[in-house]
Parts: structure tokens; sequence; C-alpha cells
């Protein structure tokens, strides 16, 4: 038989394992591939290409098969014979291990591992092994481990999801290309060669490090498996004061320490570092790590008690690490061992102090080697070993978040760059335009989030202060929850939310950015009171906000502020709307440093508290005279975000628009749709942070008719029809409706969700 005849019943079985993965099916599954898609998938037409492309996989898999069939580790190459039993015999124990999702989650995807787990689940049945030769008992072993290996490669090439699998299969080819790519980074043989063993250790560990980690967001699920090194930028750091790019660090600094606030990348750098460096990828400044070999440590997966210096045990895939355990230590006693330690602050408080001196036992034992450790907190110089360099990661430029968004949007376009580009362009006007978006962007985490929103949900997901919701509960808590960090749960998010607005609230009372750790005391201290369930003294309670509420950071010893500014002015306003402080918040509308906070407040008010807010800036407004150069565009900011007003408050707020446009006069535009569809859903979606749809606050009335509906936009001189227009074709294709805009000029636009034409009257 041909080796290519041999190894396709094997391939067969290695796709079909693999599929079962990718449907998410949780127990062994009977029935062939197309049986299984089948189940999933009603349309015979869909089906058909399904399968078609999961045999242009499987005709990869056995590609691969037969390198490993036609080589023999020993003397003597076994006969045809032979080596269709010993093929017969893998492709049987693939079947009975009966492999699952949860098998490999429980691995870690490591392919010794799987291997492992294969041969324990069929030690009872070796029937087809026995009598096989020398040179055919270690081509057998070669084809467990290698077999295992191709199963995780090609497990690994899509994210788990019936739905999302068969779409991906049957209308594009990017499953396919990822495992060829996958395979493509194998060993060249599996046998106990030390140059082959290590180089499955570094095509796991790229593999395994190669993906993004949006943790703790609910959309992070829905964007798939991305590939890290497509979506990662390389970010400046502030080493010995001056600025730099972070590979001039990585390059120049053999101990490097690098910190930085949640969110600013710290991981990532790692993780692009590792997979460089083990792919031998590395450029630049970074060539001359080609020939290192790098140990990814997360220290939040370290046992306190049972710390150990032994490299093997500390690798991020320990077993198959331990089949090189003397070449690790070879490597580390010459200098061409990289450890990367990931976290140092991810551990609980009480045992911050031993991981340090682990950290000092490691580098005592190991002086040769290259290492760059991470922490969210920076540690004072003299408790880390001799020789860091600390620096700190800087927030992105406007020019880092433009490759960012282009790298991400390219990543999620599925590679088609017209279309990132153009959306790339769409999105970055929205973040220039919008301050808010744009502090927000400065961290590569919340830029990555805006673009995954941007891309699911358009731009309404970023317009509002809502957005700041699931951001400040991913950094808060979902975090540090879904990655299982010590001390994670001390709080609920109810709690630590509710501490975090007390906090926000007094620094914008005290016109601050910042509290000194005193003040923080007194604060948590009368909190305190009044919650029984905290049991927690204010002190603990403080080191556990510095360093583990991800919202927080220590700008400089003893003092905490907010990552970012949004943060504090949103929660402020929270705590505003919940505590009812309007009277408070309103004696300081002439502040500039409270209009974000008001004009937050006036988005985010409903019903009742719109009205009582609105009543009081008017009140205010026309009772100070003196004072409405100051009141007038905080207040006009606000009414025209407010979108909850009453018939009454709402007449009152549109008479004194009026009065607040400058003395230039008004653009009015009318925006007629059908009757039947109602005007108060576009209203309100129009009146939701107007000032960022717009450019500039806006006021939007009804003039309901017998057949249509109309909505009056009132504006600034300023206001243009093109910014209407832009609006409300967005809307359009959002709700699948008609709509018409006409100016004072008599130029009618009709827009179509599929199109729009324009014509003069």
């Amino acid at each position: 038989m041909r080796s290519d005849e041999i190894a396709w019943p094997l391939s067969a079985s290695i796709v079909r394992r693999a599929l079962i993965v990718w449907l998410g099916i949780p127990h062994p599954a009977d029935g062939s591939s197309r049986d299984l898609i089948m189940a999933e998938e009603p349309s015979a037409l869909i089906v058909r290409r399904v399968m078609r492309r999961l045999e242009e996989i499987q005709e990869q898999v056995a590609g691969r098969l037969v390198e490993y069939i036609d080589w023999s580790p020993r003397p003597g190459q076994p006969a045809d014979e032979e080596r269709a039993r010993i093929a017969g015999a893998v492709n049987s124990q693939i079947n009975l291990a009966a492999l699952t999702q949860d098998d490999l989650r429980g691995t870690g995807y490591d392919p010794v591992a799987v291997a492992g787990l294969i041969r324990a689940r069929t030690a009872s049945d070796r029937q087809l092994t026995r009598h096989l030769s020398p040179s055919g008992q270690a081509l057998y072993e070669s084809m467990v481990n290698a077999s295992a290996a191709i199963f995780v490669a090609v497990a690994r090439a899509a994210a788990p999801g019936a739905r999302n699998v068969i779409k991906a299969l049957a209308e594009d080819d990017y499953i396919r290309d990822r495992v060829r790519n996958a395979l493509v980074h194998l060993p060249s043989r599996f046998h106990n060669d030390p140059e082959d063993t290590e180089q499955l250790y570094r095509t796991h560990l790229a593999d395994s490090l190669d993906r993004v980690e949006l943790v703790g967001f609910p959309l992070a699920r829905r964007i798939g498996q991305e590939q890290l090194t497509a979506t990662f930028i390389r970010p400046d750091v502030r080493l010995h004061s001056t600025p730099v790019p972070v590979d001039w660090a990585l390059a120049d600094q053999p101990r490097l320490f690098l910190h930085g606030p949640a969110g600013s990348g710290k991981t990532s750098i790692l993780k692009w570092l590792a997979v460089a460096v083990a792919r031998r990828h590395g450029d630049g400044l970074l060539a001359g790590l080609a020939d290192t070999l790098p140990l990814y440590i997360q220290v939040r997966q370290l046992v306190p008690g049972r710390l150990s210096t032994e490299l093997s045990e500390l690798a991020f895939s320990q077993p198959t690490a331990a089949l090189i355990a003397g070449r690790l230590r070879t490597r580390a006693a010459t200098g061409s061992l990289l450890l990367l330690v990931d976290g140092l602050d991810e551990t609980r408080p009480a045992d911050r102090a031993p991981i340090l001196n682990w950290l000092g036992e490691l580098v005592r034992r190991y002086p040769e080697c290259r290492y760059v450790v991470t922490s969210r907190n920076d540690v004072a110089e003299e408790l880390l070993p001799p020789r860091f360099t600390p620096a700190r990661v800087l927030p992105l430029e406007r020019d880092g978040i433009m490759r960012l968004v282009r790298q991400w949007l390219g990543a999620l376009t599925d590679g088609d760059p017209p279309a990132a580009t153009k959306q790339a362009r769409r999105l970055i006007d929205l973040i220039d335009d919008d301050g808010r978006l744009g502090e927000l962007a400065s961290s590569p985490l919340m830029c990555a989030l805006i673009t995954v929103l941007y891309t699911q949900r358009g731009n309404s997901a970023l317009r509002g202060p809502s957005i700041h919701e699931p951001l400040a509960e991913m950094l808060a808590m979902r975090r540090d929850n879904e990655r299982a960090i010590g001390d994670s749960g001390r709080w609920t998010y109810r709690t630590v939310r509710q501490l975090l607005m007390a906090l926000a609230t007094a620094m914008v009372f005290r016109g601050s950015d910042e509290l000194a750790e005193p003040e923080v005391l007194d604060i948590l201290e009368r909190e305190f009171a009044d919650r029984p369930e905290i049991h927690d003294t204010p002190a603990v309670a403080y080191e556990h906000l510095r360093t583990r509420v991800g919202l927080l950071t220590e700008p400089v010893p003893g003092r905490l502020g907010f990552v970012h500014r949004t943060f504090r002015d949103y929660l402020s306003a929270r705590e505003v709307l919940d505590e009812k402080l309007f009277d408070k918040a309103v004696d300081h509308a002439h502040d500039p440093s409270w209009r974000e906070v008001l004009i937050t407040v006036a988005a985010l008010a409903d019903h009742g508290d719109a009205d009582r807010f609105a009543t009081l800036l008017l009140r205010r407004y026309r009772n100070e005279p003196a004072r409405r150069v100051l009141l007038g565009p905080v207040t006009q900011n606000c009414l025209a975000s407010m979108h909850w007003l009453s018939p009454e408050i709402r007449h009152e707020a549109d008479i004194a628009w009026q009065e607040l446009l400058p003395g230039g006069g008004s653009q009015v535009f009318i925006v007629e749709i059908p009757r039947q569809e109602g005007w108060e859903p576009l209203a309100r979606w129009l009146r939701i942070e107007s000032s960022t749809r717009f450019d500039e606050p806006v006021s939007v009335t009804p003039d309901e008719g017998d057949i249509i509906h109309r909505l009056l936009i009132t504006g600034r001189p300023g206001l243009r029809l093109g910014q209407v227009v832009e609006t409300m074709t967005e809307w359009a294709r959002m709700n699948r409706h008609s709509v018409i805009v006409r100016d004072a000029a008599g130029t009618e636009i009709v827009i179509h969700p599929s199109q729009m034409r324009s014509r003069f009257v």
C-alpha cells in the first residue's frame, strides 16, 4: 500500500475528532463527519460545502502524516504491511480515546499530555501492536505522538461553537488556512531527539500564547480566537525617564521590570515576545534573541507554599517542558534562556513577599538568563533582585491608536484590507471627535474593546456614557474572576462599585483627580459603617483597591486615582443619580471641571430624575444672569443629552433652548418618518449624546402629522445638512426604515437603508 492510502483513514479520524471539538459536543459522539454536520445544519447545500472544506483539511492532515509514516526512528524501515498495521492501531486508539473539548482544556492543549491521555485510555487494547519489529515499535510510538500533535493543531484552528464553525467552513477558507499554518510549524520528526523535542515545545508554546485574551468582556466569546501577533502593536515605555520603543528596552536590558495599569498591555508584550522568540521571528533589535528559548511563567499559577526553582516545573507547558528539562538547565547555564515572569501582583497580599523571595532565588540560581518581569504596580527597587531595570508602559498616542485600530479591524474583517481601512477611518474619526473615547482608547485593552464593540454593534454602542459600565465591571472584577486570581472574590461587584462611586464623588467635589491615602481611609471607614457584609479594615481594603481593582492606579506612592478620568466622571454621575444629589451637582454647574459629570447625569437620568435635574438647571440659569456665560453651555449640553423628559418639561426646555442659542440664529432641519414607525424611539436615539452625533448640542422636538411623523432638529448656525444626513443614514440602516431630511433651503434627501439619493424641491 502507498503511504497516502495508509494515512487516509487516520486523517479522517483526526479531522472527525477535531470537528467534535469545534462543534462543542461535550461527550463522545457517534456517526461520521457528515452525520455530525447534518445534525446541526438542515441545508443540504451548506452541508456539501462544509464537507468539501473538511476534505481539503483532511488532505492537509494526510499529507503531514505521510511524512511521519515514511520515516523510521530506527534503522530498518518497516514493511508496508507493518506500517499499515501501525496506522490502523493508532487510528483505533484515536477513536477509542474519544477526546473532547474538556479533555483538551484539561491538558492545556499540550500535545505530550494529549498523547499520554490517548495511551492511558487505550492501555488495555494493544492487540494490534503486538509482535511489532523494533523499528515498527519505534514508528508506532512516534505516530501516536505525531497524531496527538496534529489533532491538537487542527482542533485549535477554530473557536468552538457549532453555528460559527459551520458558517466559517461553508463561506471561506479561514479555518482551512489556519490548519495549514499550524501543521507547517510542527516538528519534522517525533522521537526523543532533544532538537525535535525542543521544536515541539517551541511550537506548542507559540500556538498556546498566540491568542488574544479579552478576559472578562461580554463580547469576547463572539470574536473567536484572534491571533495575538495579528493584533499586537509595540508600545513605548518610560526607561530612565525617557520614552523609548519597548523592543529597545527588551533588547538592551537583560533584566527588565515592566509595570503599568490594568489594560496597558503588559501580558500582551510578554506573550508577543514569547511567540516571536519561540518561532525565531525576532526582527530588528530583537533578532539577537532568536537563539534563546523562552520560558513563560504565570505567577497566578504558582502555589506559594510550594515554589520551585526547577525550570521544567515552572514552564507554561509542563508535560512538553519535562522532556527537555536537561536542555533547559543547559540553556540557563549558558545564558540562552529567556524567562518571562507575568503578573507579580496577581497573588494575595500575604503571598507577595514569598513570590519576591522566589524571584530572587531564581535569579541567584540562574544568573546568566535574561528576565522580563511584569506587575500592575511598581515595586520598590530595593525589593527586586539586583540589576533589574524598571520601565513603565506608556499610554498609546494617536498614532498608536490608529495602528491598533487598523490591526484589529484587519483581523476582524477576515483579511479584507479595503473594508478594514474604510472602517478604521470611520472609527478613528469617531475617536478623534469624542474626547471621552480618545482617553479610553489610549489604553491598548480599551482600544481593542472599543474596536470590537464598533464592529459588533456600530457607532451607537460607542455613544453615550453607558459604554463605561461593561468596561468598568471588566476592569474592577471580571478579569480577575475569570482568570481565577487569588483574592478576586473578596467583594461583589456591587460592593466594589459603591466604593468606587464614593471615591469618584469625593474627587469631583474636591476638584481633584487623586486622593491621598488618609482621605481614602476616611471614606472607606464611613462606607464600611453602613456595610456589615464587609469585614475588612480600611487599611486592608485600601491595599486591595490599590493592587487588584483595575480601575484605580497609584500615580505616586500614597495617592489613588482612576486609570482614566472618564471613569471618575461616570462613577460620580452614578453616585449623583443613586443618592439624588441633584441640588449639590447643579450648585457646581458653573465649574468647568463638572461639565462631563453633569452631562453624564443628564444622559443617564430617566423619568422623574431627568425632570428634576432639568428644572434645577433651568432655574439656576434664569436666576443667575451674571453667570449665564458659564451656565449656558453646560445647560445646553445637558438638555441636548436628556431623552426621558416629560412633555411639560420638554416644552419648557425647548423654549429655553431658543434663549440659549447664540445671537447668530439657528439652523432647523425636518426629519420625516412613516407614522406607523412612531417618533419616540428615534427621538430618544437622537437625544442620547446628541452633541456627539452632531458634533454640537441640538434640540429634538416632535411635530406629529396624520400620515407622517416630523422631528425638528434645531442647532447652532454651524450645524450642516451633511451631519444630519450622516446621522439619519446610520439610524435608517440599523432600523431598516426610510427617512426624509429637509433643510430650510428646500433640499430634500431621501434615505433608504440600502441606498441614498437626493433631489431638490
